[in-house]
């Protein structure tokens, strides 16, 4: 009504959790447990390489070796004494394994007393980098 303070009718509250677990064969339990607290909007299970700097640098290593390599021989076949390296960029991301079967079906296995399946699938980074020689006379 007019000049009377707003009357609380309802609420909604939500909270977030995020777990991390290195037990993949524990996971579909541990998903089962989220379930049976009341989780209703589970979003996962995902999947990431943990460390992915040691994984990409032996893969740098080689790209640039292999770029420098190549530039030589181009300078080499077209007459030029050398190949100076003028321009680096890295670029690069993370691919996310395949997407396992959606967790609102996993709130029916919980009555059979069964454990979420999940397969693990291939996880990996990409990695670009990009070089720019210059080829000296």
């Amino acid at each position: 009504e007019q000049g009377q303070p707003p009357r609380l009718t309802g609420y909604q509250a939500s909270n977030q959790v995020r777990v991390v677990t290195r037990d993949i064969g524990g996971l579909g339990m541990l998903i089962d447990t989220l379930i049976a607290a009341g989780g209703t909007n589970i979003d996962g299970p995902s999947f990431f390489v943990a460390n992915p700097d040691a994984m990409l640098d032996g893969a740098r290593a080689a790209v640039i070796a292999k770029a420098s390599a190549r530039a030589a021989d181009y300078a080499k076949l077209t007459g030029y004494r050398e190949a100076r390296l003028v321009a680096l960029s890295e670029g690069g991301g993370w691919m996310p394994g395949p997407q396992t079967m959606p967790i609102m079906a996993r709130a029916e296995m919980a009555d059979a007393k069964m454990a979420a399946p999940v397969q693990p699938g291939e996880v990996g980074n990409t990695l670009t980098i990009q070089v720019q020689y210059r080829l000296v006379r």
